[in-house]
């Protein structure tokens, strides 16, 4: 029997639908399927970060950084379009993946082996990394309990980050906690390699593993 892997990453919730952050899922998930054989199954994790969990795309002005009335306005009449989007996204997560029976935060991520079978996870690809963006999310990181030692990073990025002695301290920590590491960028390469005994690596993004034929397939027709 194949045993199933999640991918944690930066996805299904946001402020805005992100066209970049369902296509990188989704090319990992793609990838990984094909080249299973038999022998594990990719499963999407509906997972939401704890600095997320207040974010809301039908309503994002709430969240938007710039709160004056002019954007209030572009908001309000964008909004039409924004719904659109976002069922067209809620759509593409449930159709084109296997995804996780319900949502997990960390409230109940140590559920989600028992819940949905999981025992292997990849965290990535996206900036995940990022402290400006995500602070240390423990699914990011692999620090959960049932993560740690059964979890790599795939193209995961720290994007441009504001790095202190503390920040650095805490990343030299956590990336203890995988099996292997693959970066998007070279930047922290060192770094990481030298506070960890497992493989670190430069990858491609996962939108690079596939080629335009298999955008084809998920792309709406062309309008010229």
């Amino acid at each position: 029997m194949a045993y199933r892997i999640g991918i944690v990453s930066y996805n299904i919730y946001c402020n805005f639908t992100n066209y970049g952050s369902a296509l990188q899922s989704w090319a990992l998930y793609t990838t990984l399927a094909r080249q299973s054989r038999g022998e594990y199954e990719p499963v999407l994790v509906d997972y939401c970060p704890d600095i997320l969990l207040d974010k809301d795309p039908l309503n994002p002005f709430r969240n938007m950084w710039d709160q004056d009335e002019e954007s209030r306005r572009l908001c309000e009449w964008s909004m039409p379009a924004i719904r659109e989007n976002y069922d067209k996204f809620e759509r593409f997560y449930r159709e084109r993946f296997v995804r996780t029976g319900q949502k997990y935060t960390s409230a109940n991520f140590l559920e989600i082996s028992e819940n949905e079978k999981i025992e292997k996870f990849i965290c990535g690809s996206d900036t995940i990394f990022c402290p400006d963006e995500f602070g240390f999310d423990d699914g990011y990181w692999a620090e959960f309990q049932n993560m740690i030692g059964h979890s790599v990073a795939y193209a995961a990025s720290f994007g441009d980050p504001t790095l202190t002695k503390e920040i650095y301290r805490e990343i030299g920590r956590r990336v203890g906690n995988f099996k292997a590491i693959g970066l998007r960028e070279r930047q922290m390469l060192s770094f990481v390699a030298d506070h960890t005994t497992a493989p670190v690596r430069q990858v491609i993004d996962p939108t690079l593993l596939l080629t335009a034929s298999d955008y084809d397939a998920i792309a709406a027709p062309r309008i010229i």
